[in-house]
């Protein structure tokens, strides 16, 4: 069915369905693992590299002012592994901080 049809027009201009639609989206944050696949994985490569380029240009052209920020990856899904290694890492910083910064 196309776009323009009555029903596309109608459910873009129903508001109860807005709303539902607003309640039901997923927390922000990194995409869940099962909904993660190769597909997803190549199609975020395409847009960090299309990022990365067009930042590459902007930075190298003469006359642009300010410098546009660096591109951020795109949040990929997090495994337990490394949901733990990441604590792992905080303890081992926080552990450091308080030897040589203590009472912080």
């Amino acid at each position: 069915m196309p776009k323009y049809s009555r029903y596309w027009v109608a459910r873009a201009e129903d508001d109860e369905l807005a709303e539902q639609l607003l309640r039901q989206r997923a927390p922000s944050g990194p995409p869940r693992l099962e909904s993660w696949g190769p597909y997803e994985e190549l199609i975020a490569a395409i847009r960090e590299e299309g990022e990365l380029t067009r930042y590459t240009i902007k930075v190298t052209t003469p006359g642009i002012k300010p410098k546009p920020k660096q591109p951020q990856p795109l949040p990929r899904p997090v495994a337990a592994l490394q949901r733990a290694e990441r604590r792992d890492d905080q303890r081992k910083h926080d552990f450091i901080v308080n030897q040589v910064l203590p009472g912080r």
